[in-house]
């Protein structure tokens, strides 16, 4: 094993049979190498857990490598950009949500990642999530279809009622007036926002 790894161009199939003879043989620590270099070549949530669950008990410096290492991305570039999208991941499926909303701050995520983000902020933190809500249904009105504008009314949805729990119900009327107004010829958007019995 150690020969094919030399011998070949560095491959996640070999890394993770080399973790897992590692393992068999009771090497945790070099398991927890061949692993790192797969997390550190393609970094995601699956790679971080194959790692957690190789080194076991020996998963605390490992992890605190891992954080530093994702933190180290390079900030996202626009508004949805993915940036450090598995910084936040991670640290949402540990349920460190304080944690994730400022990584998500400080370097940007996936738009599918702020609505989870804004979602699990939203229980102490109303006010954060509504701007996130609102971008996401610019966001879907912008791809013009039914199924989009369908999604924008339920997000509206949503938002009104964190608008409500911040007592700021005058704002969101504000707000749909604004919506109509400027999608005012979008028939489709209009009749989806009714439905949704929006104002």
């Amino acid at each position: 094993m150690e020969r094919g790894l030399v011998d070949f161009e560095p491959d996640f199939r070999l890394r993770d049979l080399a973790a897992e003879i590692h393992l068999h043989a009771g090497r945790r620590d070099l398991a927890g190498e061949m692993l790192w270099a797969n997390f550190t070549d393609h970094p995601s949530l699956e790679s971080f857990r194959a790692l957690r669950q190789a080194t076991a008990e020996g998963f605390p410096p490992w992890r605190e490598r891992a954080l530093a290492f994702l933190a180290e991305a390079p900030p996202a570039t626009g508004s949805w950009s993915p940036g450090r999208s598995t910084l936040v991941e991670i640290l949402l499926a540990d349920d460190e949500t304080e944690a994730a909303w400022q990584a998500a701050v400080d370097g940007g995520c996936s738009q599918s990642l702020w609505l989870r983000l804004a979602r699990a902020r939203a229980a102490s933190h109303p006010a954060d999530a509504i701007p996130i809500l609102l971008r996401a249904v610019d966001r879907a009105i912008e791809l013009r279809n039914r199924d989009s504008y369908r999604e924008a009314a339920r997000l509206l949805v949503e938002a009104r009622s964190l608008f409500a729990r911040c007592d700021r119900d005058g704002d969101f009327s504000d707000h749909m007036t604004a919506v109509r107004d400027t999608h005012r010829t979008k028939w489709a958007l209009r009749q989806e926002l009714d439905w949704a019995e929006l104002p």
